[in-house]
């Protein structure tokens, strides 16, 4: 199984801080260095394969669940 990023949301980074918008909600997610640079390389790649992301299992259940992250078979 593979993962995008969604067009729901956008990464953003200022000033060694980094976030998560949703564009729809209007809203800004602060977020850890780590956790943006892993969604930019799927962004970048266009997709990753689902044991290739070296995050939580907590936090990887959080994207799908809140359609941060798509899956794709």
């Amino acid at each position: 199984m593979k993962v995008f990023f969604t067009e729901i949301f956008a990464l953003y980074k200022k000033n060694k801080k980094f976030f998560l918008i949703n564009k729809k909600l209007d809203t800004i997610i602060p977020i850890e260095e780590t956790l943006y640079f892993m969604l930019n390389q799927i962004i970048l790649n266009g997709e990753m394969d689902i044991n290739a992301i070296r995050i939580r299992a907590d936090t990887l259940d959080i994207l799908l669940y809140n359609r941060i992250l798509g899956v794709k078979n």
